[in-house]
């Protein structure tokens, strides 16, 4: 049986929902919440920085096709997660960017299917 990803797991912030270790626990994934994830209590906000910026200010699919990408939110949005190091934090930015560099690339459906 082949695995299809499912788009409705895709977020604006060039993760895939379906590989999160919150994802059916705590998370339905974030679009499914429209940018409004469990963990978005910790930084005293009433939706992802990153989501209201692309998705409900621009208007995007997803940050990478923004021309301001990558902001300043963007690169700082992990330095608010008390579980990482500053190391680890700049790490997962340039993961993300690199992701939504590849999907504004090739495309969200063949990118889709890396994700498995």
């Amino acid at each position: 049986m082949i695995l299809m990803p499912d788009k409705k797991l895709v977020t604006i912030c060039g993760l895939y929902c379906g590989k999160c270790e919150y994802y059916q626990q705590k998370c339905p994934g974030c679009e499914n919440l429209k940018g409004k994830p469990f963990w978005i209590e910790f930084l005293n906000v009433e939706v992802c920085p990153l989501y209201g910026c692309c998705v409900n200010g621009k208007k995007l699919e997803h940050c990478g096709v923004c021309d301001e990408f990558p902001c300043r939110t963007f690169l700082d949005m992990e330095l608010n997660d008390p579980s990482m190091s500053p190391e680890q934090a700049k790490q997962s930015a340039l993961k993300r960017k690199n992701a939504l560099m590849r999907r504004k690339k090739i495309g969200l459906i063949k990118w889709l299917e890396e994700q498995i």
